[in-house]
């Protein structure tokens, strides 16, 4: 019999592979949830551009009379928004705001220009509500698998 066999056991190789299958596991999770919070944060930048955008005009509507852009229409998603009142932006909307994005039936974006519903409630602080919303239809999935639609709500999460 020989003593002095050299090479890799069975078990070894079972715990190596154990250990790999370990490692790869957690930075897919890593991995993931990190393409979630680029994807979350890339939602809120491009709606907060939106958002600056729409408070220009909104304020030149107010002052000089200008025409707020976008088609009126009403919107109900979930609890999130109930029979409101938005403007639904076109490719041409978006042209005039600056911002590189063609709608489609699918997927587009609605501005809320006017809160003052909202900032009359009591025990509401003006100042920390925006005076513009904007929805984007396509929405964000969180990781808890709940659909989020408004810049305010994805502000929520991103705290």
């Amino acid at each position: 019999m020989l003593k002095n066999e050299k090479g890799v056991t069975m078990a070894m190789l079972i715990i190596t592979v154990l250990v790999m299958v370990v490692v790869a596991g957690i930075a897919m999770t890593t991995g993931s949830n990190l393409r979630k919070k680029t994807e979350l944060a890339d939602r809120v930048s491009q709606m907060q551009l939106i958002q600056a955008k729409a408070e220009e005009i909104y304020n030149e509507h107010l002052y000089k009379g200008s025409k707020l852009l976008g088609e009126e229409v009403t919107l109900n998603q979930g609890e999130e928004i109930r029979n409101e009142k938005w403007y639904k932006l076109s490719g041409e909307d978006m042209k005039k705001m600056g911002i590189d994005f063609n709608p489609t039936e699918e997927f587009y974006y609605c501005v809320k220009y006017d809160l003052t519903e909202e900032n009359s409630e009591e025990g509401v602080d003006k100042e920390e509500i925006d005076p513009i919303d904007v929805y984007y239809s396509a929405g964000y999935e969180s990781t808890n698998g709940n659909m989020y639609y408004t810049l305010g709500k994805l502000k929520d999460l991103e705290s």
